[in-house]
Order: structure tokens, then sequence, then C-alpha cells
């Protein structure tokens, strides 16, 4: 009886070609795959070298003397900038830098037009102004960066807005205390300065008001300091405006041209820059008397 034999080809040479196969496929993709971690750890290499030049040439507006007594402190700013902006693609950089300047804009153009509205009102409608308005924006703006289209494109820039507004609106509530505190530096500066005049009966001339205008700014802010300590009034607000008045004209006579006629250009303006400066601080301070008197008005401070 004949037989027929049937050929069943092998799972397990079939399976090996297979594998070898695979190992082979695996090895020559291995350069390529190396290739490729070489290049994208090259592209980190270079984008953190990119970021330390960044931080060393913003860095420079507080190590340069010039260039910090132009900026100041303000030069934080661009050091959180480049921190907080600088992306690993240039089209990121660039989309959250067009962000951030638009959001600061905005945020800052709006927060000083509501700061300005709210010192216009006074009183207790200032802080009623700058609650609502920060209330108002800062809720608006929170909602809009619910919407995916904005969030995806814009969200960034929304966040700045807040941030600025915020920043802005509110600190111009407390404004006149850093006007006050730059014009005492100022004048500290031109006391200071080598240009005064060495002449004996010139200081002599305006000695005796400058040294009554001092004194009675020192009682002054010393007892509007307390005012607000203590909650309790010192001496009415107007009878403070009162005095500050009577030696804001004293001063004004001081540096009249009669006295100043005598002296060269340079002794001067010497003087009337310090005068003027002074005139300044009490400004300022009566402008700082009145607020302290709505304040105390408002929260009901009890006499001393």
């Amino acid at each position: 009886m004949n037989s027929t034999v049937i050929s069943i080809p092998s799972e397990n040479g079939d399976s090996f070609s297979r594998k070898k196969q695979l190992q082979s496929s695996i090895l020559s993709l291995l350069p390529c795959l190396t290739k490729m971690k070489i290049i994208h750890d090259y592209r980190n290499l270079i984008h953190s070298i990119k970021v330390g030049i960044a931080l060393v040439l913003v860095s420079l507006l507080y190590l340069s003397d010039p260039l910090y007594a132009r900026f100041g402190e303000n030069a934080m700013w661009a050091i959180m900038t480049v921190v907080v902006i600088f992306e690993f693609f240039a089209g990121a950089t660039l989309s959250k830098g067009l962000n951030r300047g638009m959001g600061t804009i905005l945020g800052g153009g709006l927060g000083c037009l509501a700061a300005t509205f709210a010192q216009e009102v006074g009183g207790i409608g200032n802080s009623i102004a700058v609650g609502t308005s920060v209330f108002i924006f800062g809720a608006a703006a929170t909602y809009s960066r619910l919407f995916p289209n904005i969030k995806r494109r814009y969200d960034y820039g929304v966040l700045i807005f807040i941030l600025t507004f915020n920043l802005v609106v509110v600190s111009g509530l407390r404004e006149l205390l850093r006007e006050l505190a730059a014009t005492i530096l100022s004048l500290e500066g031109c006391l200071q300065s080598p240009r005064q005049p060495s002449s004996v009966p010139v200081r002599q001339s305006v000695k005796e008001p400058c040294e009554a205008v001092a004194s009675l700014l020192a009682v002054t802010l010393r007892e509007l300091g307390e005012t607000i300590m203590n909650m309790r009034r010192c001496q009415p607000g107007m009878l403070m405006v009162s005095k500050l008045q009577s030696m804001r004209l004293e001063l004004s006579v001081s540096i009249s041209p009669s006295r100043l006629g005598a002296l060269d250009n340079g002794e001067g303006l010497a003087i009337a820059s310090c005068v003027f400066l002074l005139t300044e601080m009490v400004d300022k301070v009566e402008m700082l008397a009145k607020e302290v008197e709505e304040l105390g008005d408002l929260a009901g401070f009890p006499p001393k």
C-alpha cells in the first residue's frame, strides 16, 4: 500500500528566523537612535547655555553701576522675565514674550486708569473703587481662561494681566509714602553734595527756617505714626496742615531773589534745590496728614 508524505513546516524554525530578522532590524536602528540621542542632548546643552548667557546679560543691570542707577530695583523684573518666558523652542519663547507684553500693557494701563479714578473719588470711595475694579477685572479675566481657545493660546497673557492689574491698582494706595521716601533720599543727596556753599553767612541765612521745617516734619510724621499705631488721634489733622502751610510760606521767603542775588549761580542753585525739596516734603506730609485724618474718621479713632 502506497503512502504519501506531507511535509509540515517547522514552527520553531519560522519563529527563529523572525526573531533573527527582528534583532537585525533593532541592531540596524541602534546607530540612528544613538545619533538622535546625541543630537537631543546637544540641543539641551545649547538651550541651557543660552539661558545662562541671558541671565548674565540681564544681571548686568544690577552689576553695572550706570545701569543700576538708571533702572534701580526694577532690574529684578528683567531677571524674572528671562527665567519665566525662556522656552526650549524659539516659537514658544516668542509666544510667551508676546503674551507677557500684551498682558503687561493692558494690565498696567487699565490699572493706572482704575487707580486714578479711585484717587479722584477719595475717602472711603477710594477703597471701594479699588476693591470693585479688582473684583470685576479679576473675575472676568479668570473666567476667560476657562475657554479652551483662550487657555491654549493666551493663558499666560491673561495670567500676567491679572497680576499686573492688581499690583498697579493696589500699589496706588501706597504711592504717597513712596514719593515721600524718594524726596527724603534726594534731600540727603543734595545736603551731602560738595557743591553746597562753604560760606558761613550763606548757610546761616537759611539755617533757621530749614531747621524749623525739618523739626516740624519730624514731629508731624511721629504723630501720624502714633495715630495709626495706637488708633488714637494725637491732634486734629487740620491743625497739622495749617502749621505745615505756614512753614511752607517761611521757606518760600528764605529763597527770595533778594537773599540769593548776592550768591554765585552754583551756591544759589544748591540752596534753592534744598529748599525746594523741603517744600516738596511739606506738601507730601500735608497730603499724608489729610489721608490719616480721613482714616481716623472712617475707623472712628477716639481722641488721645
